[in-house]
């Protein structure tokens, strides 16, 4: 064996115990003031786009743990959870993160028997961080700058971490003392996804001697938010997920209304979305989406099976491969006779 050929050998067999520890390596314990960020393992049930906690940068979010064991926090914190989510969209992202050993199925029938699944939470088969000193059932906030702020038993942290989000929500929309009418409506349209006008109005703004820098910082902001909705529908693409891709799509394409600088990226991104190969996913996509409502409003003994003969009629897809996942979990969920 030559030098090099053993040098070879020797530097692979030093590299692979070091690469399988980094594969094991688990999530971060943090403490309040850390920075918070973990790359996902498992794709999140109703948002695989993300895949990690810097995708949620820039909006706060609000962290619940728990377990399938802890009967009272899936009566009451869960449901909490959930009313938050719809409270707080678009302002906040809410995830509940499964803690301790537990299947994926296990959780998918339980988040299904209590109409949980199809809420605005992003659900999480994994632990993304671990709470130095947190209970299994902790509450956590993490700032939009992905720092931990606080934790606790959700009954005691609950308020504090509401008046946080309204907080958050003031900053968010707070402008310097003087503000001209301009500006205020620019960032009202924003918030009401009417982006073309906001921009509009920003650029126009750019140029005045006292707020123009506040019209920029508003611009890079609201910019670096579309940029990331527009990789997440591009993500979601990827994976299949037409559903949530039109969500976007339709949202961007009404609230900019042809922009020049964003048109290109939207067209291009519309085109792949209207290929035939994708055209078969969005039909089937459709389907689901009617058996998915009727599945979160009531479990009935008929759902599994019309889920089950969806995904025959669809092989090959990712609809398919959510409807025999959701008709799984709808058996699951059934009253025992």
């Amino acid at each position: 064996m030559s030098i090099r050929l053993l040098l070879v050998v020797l530097c692979l067999s030093l590299c692979v115990p070091l690469l399988s520890a980094q594969k094991k390596k688990g999530p971060p314990r943090v403490k309040v003031g850390d920075t918070v960020d973990y790359t996902f393992q498992v794709p999140a049930w109703n948002a695989p786009e993300y895949r990690g906690l810097a995708d949620l940068r820039g909006r706060p979010v609000v962290v619940q743990f728990w377990s399938p064991d802890q009967t009272a926090v899936v009566d009451t914190d869960l449901p909490k959870l959930v009313q938050l989510a719809q409270t707080w969209s678009g302002s906040a992202h809410v995830i509940g993160v499964r803690f301790g050993e537990a299947d994926p199925g296990e959780l998918d029938e339980l988040l299904v028997a209590r109409k949980l699944l199809g809420a605005d939470v992003i659900w999480l088969y994994e632990v993304p961080f671990v709470l130095d000193g947190g209970a299994p059932n902790s509450l956590a906030l993490l700032g939009p700058d992905g720092k931990l702020e606080t934790f606790g038993a959700p009954a005691d942290v609950r308020d504090g971490i509401y008046g946080r989000l309204a907080g958050y929500q003031v900053a968010a929309a707070a402008l310097p003392d003087g503000a001209p009418s301009k500006l205020r409506k620019a960032c009202e349209a924003h918030g009401k996804h009417e982006y073309a006008a906001s921009f509009a109005t920003l650029r126009e703004l750019e140029k005045d001697a006292k707020h123009g820098e506040t019209a920029k910082t508003l611009l890079t902001r609201y910019k670096a938010e579309l940029d990331l909705d527009l990789e997440l529908a591009d993500r979601a693409l990827e994976l299949g997920r037409i559903d949530r891709v039109d969500r976007i799509l339709a949202r961007l394409n009404e609230g900019l209304k042809g922009d020049a600088v964003w048109k290109p990226r939207l067209e291009e991104i519309g085109r792949r979305a209207d290929a035939a190969p994708v055209q078969k996913e969005r039909a089937a996509f459709k389907k689901l989406a009617v058996l998915e409502k009727k599945l979160y409003e009531k479990v009935d003994k008929a759902l599994p099976k019309a889920l089950d003969e969806l995904a025959a009629a669809h092989p090959g897809t990712q609809a398919a491969e959510r409807a025999r996942r959701l008709a799984a979990a709808a058996r699951g969920a059934l009253p025992a006779k």
